[in-house]
């Protein structure tokens, strides 16, 4: 039962992940495409803040 759990867990934790980055990256070439200085650094910002929350409570 337990290995299942954390089965469940990681596969969340995946996802979540990869979805993180594919969401990430999607509006970084956004924000470039607009090129405008500004919301390229309102982009990156969000993108970092995301980076932090999600990703980074496992390292």
């Amino acid at each position: 039962m337990i290995y299942l759990l954390l089965k469940l867990v990681h596969v969340a934790a995946v996802v979540l992940f990869l979805g993180n980055t594919t969401l990430g990256l999607f509006w970084v070439r956004h924000a470039r495409r607009l090129d405008a200085p500004a919301r390229i650094a309102e982009t990156l910002d969000g993108v970092i803040r995301s980076d932090r929350l999600l990703p980074c409570p496992a390292c």
